[in-house]
């Protein structure tokens, strides 16, 4: 009997079907991208792509588009408060076709947008749907296939080329609060720390001003003790590099 994916192995393979999808072919995007470093309230956003009206003219890069991706696994990730940080012109949840269909009933009743409006107020209200779907459907306009597919989804597994991203809910383009230059330099800064740590080294959290706050001695991200479980070792929730206290 073959072992079902487990939310991580979900996510991972989600993360590879959107970028060999939608991110390649020299698009502009980074992973795991910070906004608010080095603050109490920093916020992860899983991928960001940034698309110029063209590359000549400064204009151009000025007037480029952004689009956040959140990449959940299931409805349990969703609302887990691992965030859902819209801050794109278009902005996308990622998740497989089972996940989209077991939160229609929250999205068509406004649950889910009462949620992020609550829990991530700064969060753009402008977000849509990307769900992974077979390559064996090789018209993603063959609305018939895509129908029977949400009706009985396939089991996600595999590699991330037995799979495609198809828009089931399409995100119209909006305003965005951030500037060009700052959401291009945590772009840019992502693609230089965070998830490049060593994965065999320990970090220590560091003392702040604060006693009941920590800060991350791999990225930096400051957070409250309280939020999360921390042990002897622990793994920091903004970059995932493992962390130890100092010996009391």
């Amino acid at each position: 009997m073959k072992k079902t994916m487990n939310r991580k192995e979900v996510t991972r393979l989600l993360t590879e079907v959107l970028i060999a999808n939608r991110l390649s072919d020299r698009k502009y995007y980074a992973k795991e991208v910070t906004l608010d470093y080095g603050t109490d309230h920093s916020k992860r956003i899983d991928v960001v792509q940034f698309q110029p009206k063209g590359v000549v003219y400064a204009s151009d890069i000025e007037k480029g588009t952004f689009t956040c991706y959140e990449i959940k696994s299931c409805v349990e990730d969703v609302y887990s408060g691992n965030g859902l940080n819209f801050y794109g012109e278009k902005n996308y949840i990622v998740t497989t076709m089972e996940t989209y269909k077991n939160l229609r009933d929250d999205i068509n009743s406004g649950k889910l947008a009462r949620y992020i409006c609550d829990n991530y107020p700064e969060s753009s209200k402008n977000y849509g749907f990307m769900v992974a779907v077979p390559s064996t459907i090789i018209d993603l306009k063959d609305t018939k296939k895509i129908y029977e597919e949400y009706e009985s989804p396939s089991a996600f597994e595999g590699e991330s080329f037995d799979w495609k991203m198809y828009t089931i809910m399409p995100c119209n383009e909006g305003r965005r609060s951030r500037s060009t230059t700052e959401l291009m330099f945590c772009m840019l800064r992502s693609k230089h720390s965070g998830s490049n740590f060593d994965r065999e080294q320990s970090y220590k959290w560091l003392e702040t001003r604060d006693k009941n706050k920590k800060m991350c001695g791999s990225c930096g991200v400051i957070h409250l003790i309280a939020q999360y479980p921390y042990g002897n070792a622990n793994y920091c929730p903004n970059c995932g590099a493992r962390m130890e206290f100092d010996d009391e």
